[in-house]
């Protein structure tokens, strides 16, 4: 076999370059890995820097501002303070259950007097809690106690515009946002005050009471004893007599 044709190499020289071109390759591996952390700790610097300078900015946006509450905890802290601005007191005034027992106190021939006193008794109740939790919302608010979760759901439920759930475990069942329900509340309050000041009324809100079948059953009590019906309590009962009144529409009477 001719080997003109062919060029041999040492076996010294192949295995030369062979060992270059590994080594070649731990180098370029190694120049990759260096390179990859040296990116990487550049990208955390820029990160901390971006973090620190964001953080400043905010700070320095909440001294210019008057403080470091932000615009959502001013709208929780306004509400919380307009609430408690406009909050009927509790155990005050005409709202103080001693008073209302001497002056409505416990009789056979007049069950309101019972109604009235255990409503009166809910509603303070009510408005204890929500002026504890009015006061302690704005202190976590601003910074002055700590924010518990009870305080912070009611924080949230002041800025979604919700009944906290504190007042509704101790209030009368309601579906309306919190806005309408402290002004009915405020409405409710009113009736009692009306009625512990001016006697009982000759009309009755029937849903503004807690519990509404308590007046019922109260009526129908006054009713048995001054009619001397007292032995007929049990079987006493409501009967509802509906009318139809005429409207006119467009000329056209219906019925």
């Amino acid at each position: 076999m001719s080997t003109d044709r062919y060029s041999l190499v040492p076996v010294a020289a192949v295995s030369g370059a062979m060992n270059g071109s590994s080594n070649n390759l731990r180098q370029r591996d190694t120049q990759f890995v260096h390179a990859t952390a040296r990116d990487t700790l550049l990208l955390l610097l820029l990160l901390l820097l971006c973090c620190s300078t964001s953080g400043a900015s905010a700070a320095g946006g909440g001294s210019a501002a008057g403080g470091d509450t932000s615009s959502r905890d001013k709208e929780i802290l306004a509400l919380a303070m307009g609430i408690e601005a406009g909050l009927c007191q509790p155990d005050e005034g005409f709202m103080e259950e001693d008073a209302t027992k001497l002056k409505f106190p416990i009789l056979y021939e007049e069950s309101m007097n019972t109604v009235l006193r255990q409503e009166q008794q809910k509603f303070n109740r009510l408005l204890r809690v929500m002026k504890k939790t009015l006061h302690g919302v704005q202190l976590a608010v601003q910074g002055l106690a700590v924010m518990s979760t009870a305080l912070e759901d009611m924080a949230d439920a002041f800025y979604t515009q919700r009944v906290p759930a504190a007042w509704e475990a101790v209030g009368y069942p309601s579906l309306k946002p919190l806005g309408a329900w402290v002004s009915e509340l405020t409405q409710r309050c009113d009736f009692m005050v009306d009625w512990v000041d001016n006697g009982t009324p000759l009309k009755f809100w029937v849903s503004g009471f807690f519990f509404p079948q308590a007046f019922l059953t109260g009526n129908l009590q006054n009713y048995g004893t001054s009619k001397l019906f007292w032995w007929l309590l049990s079987i006493l009962s409501f009967c509802f007599l509906f009318l139809f009144a005429a409207f006119c529409y467009d000329g056209v009477s219906s019925f």
